[in-house]
Formats: C-alpha cells, structure tokens, sequence
C-alpha cells in the first residue's frame, strides 16, 4: 500500500482511514511508515484488552468508566463474537444467506446495533 501511494500515485504524505478490520492495515501503514503516513483515524481497534483477572495481576485500577468497559467487553467475548468464528470458518453459511437479500442484511445488521445496548 505505501508503494501504492508513494512510488505509484506520487504522494509523499498521506492518510489512512481503517474500519473494523482495516484498522490493522491503517494501523501498520502508520506505524511502519511514519514519514509518508502522517495522520491515521480508526473507527475499531481490533485488540483485546486485558481482562478483569489480568488487570487484577497488574495491579491495575480502574474507573467506573473503565470497569463498565472490561465488563462489557468480556460479555460481548462470552456471548457476542460468534459471528467472527461464523465468517472465519464457514463463511458461505451467512454469505449465500446475505447474498442478494435486503431483508436479511437488515436483520443481520440490525441485530448488531440492538445488541449494542447504547
């Protein structure tokens, strides 16, 4: 990607700009190449936290903000994360079910901001 952008298209400097699991890419870019990346924006950092026992062994305290954030993330890792198992091992099951289907992409995404208990 940075020979994309340098070598290729001839910019010296740029952004990246990485959602869900291109954050990782916007993430590399920006770590690797410093001088050309000069600004990143990450919508979702695909990194695990430590968990309640880990932070317990560092002797990590936390705010109520922060507690609220580990607790809901170790409920969204019990209960929440099946789909990336579904994607990463079996991905024709939920694509020829999305494929060309309006009505299921809703329900599949809906689903995804009503579990997000806002």
């Amino acid at each position: 990607m940075n020979k994309l952008m340098v070598d290729v298209l001839g910019y010296k400097t740029y952004a990246t700009h990485g959602t869900d699991w291109g954050c990782a890419l916007a993430y590399n870019l920006y770590d690797l190449f410093p001088v050309n990346v000069r600004a990143s924006h990450f919508v979702f950092l695909p990194f695990y936290p430590l968990n309640a026992a880990q932070l317990a062994a560092e002797n990590i305290t936390l705010s109520p903000l922060e507690q609220f954030e580990v607790e809901r993330f170790e409920t969204w890792a019990a209960t929440g994360g099946a789909y990336f198992q579904e994607m990463a091992t079996e991905p024709n099951t939920i694509g020829l079910a999305l494929y060309d289907n309006p009505v299921g992409q809703l329900s599949w995404i809906g689903q995804k901001f009503i579990s997000c208990e806002f």
